[in-house]
Formats: structure tokens, C-alpha cells, sequence
């Protein structure tokens, strides 16, 4: 599987053919942050085309949470759950696992009431996807505890 910035081909799709009547090819790409999206492979090779239009829209919001540790807590998600190439999705996206909070204001809104700095987000339902009634935050002494050993699935501890 090819993969250029936020993007992995998944495969090719009918070519687009220009006015003029070029072929070119296109591709059918998906983004770590989990979407899918037909491109151009030209400008997904080339680095014009580097995510699905999130990080587009990131630079646009304006929720101010790039520095907060949920940021990354809630980037951490997204890889584990979307993107194959990084540690740990066997466990996650390898099985089925989603997440499925909207955006990071969501992750942000929902679970900041319960969160304090140091803790580790885990999934209540370990089979289950990372969601507002599945998640809560533990101390890492507790998640350390969450092995194959011990549980029906192995959890690798996001601390914030």
C-alpha cells in the first residue's frame, strides 16, 4: 500500500478525463484521521494533496487545542484506530476498533470533566470502540494492569 502524508491508497479508481480529453489517474486514498477520498494520484504523489481536507480545516478551527494534552490523546486515537503503520493498530483499527467522537472539540468537550493530567484514557469494553459512553480515565498504575493477561484484549496506555 502506498502512503504519501496523511494518505494511503486504497485503490484505483476511473480515471478523470479532462475537458481536453486527458486520462488521469485517480485514486481512492484514506486519511489517518479515518476518512475516505477520491484524489488525483498526481497530486497525492506529488504532496499537493496531503490529507482528505482535515488539515485544511484544522488550521481553520479555531478551538486553540494543539497544545492541550487531549490534543494529543485524541491524535493518538485517530493512529491507533486508522493508521497501520504505526505501533499498536493490530490492536485497535486492526480489530474493528473506532473511534467515533466527531472532531477533537468533541473528545475535548466530553471528556475533560472527568480528566486530570496524568491519567490514561481506556476503553470501559475493551472489544468496543472508543466512543463518550465507553471511555473513562484511570491512573497508569491501573492501566499497566491491562495485559493479554488480564484482559480479553491488549490496551496500550495513552498517557497525557
Amino acid at each position: 500500500m502506498e502512503k504519501y502524508n496523511l494518505l494511503s491508497i486504497i485503490s484505483f479508481e476511473n480515471p478523470h478525463i479532462t475537458k481536453g480529453g486527458t486520462k488521469l489517474k485517480k485514486v481512492k486514498c484514506k486519511c489517518d484521521c479515518g476518512n475516505e477520498v477520491a484524489l488525483l494520484y498526481q497530486n497525492v504523489k506529488t504532496g499537493n494533496s496531503k490529507s482528505c481536507g482535515c488539515l485544511n480545516i484544522e488550521k481553520r478551527q479555531k478551538h486553540n487545542l494543539r497544545n492541550h494534552p487531549l490534543y494529543k490523546t485524541y491524535y493518538n486515537i485517530l493512529q491507533r484506530c486508522n493508521n497501520p503503520n504505526k505501533k499498536g493498530y493490530e490492536n485497535y483499527g486492526g480489530r474493528g476498533i473506532k473511534c467515533l467522537f466527531k472532531d477533537v472539540e468533541h473528545f475535548y468537550n466530553t471528556m475533560i470533566s472527568t480528566w486530570e493530567n496524568g491519567l490514561s484514557i481506556e476503553r470501559i469494553d475493551v472489544n468496543g470502540n472508543y466512543e463518550p459512553n465507553n471511555c473513562k480515565w484511570i491512573p497508569m498504575e491501573e492501566q499497566h494492569k491491562n495485559k493479554r493477561k488480564t484482559t480479553s484484549a491488549p490496551i496500550l496506555a495513552m498517557q497525557c
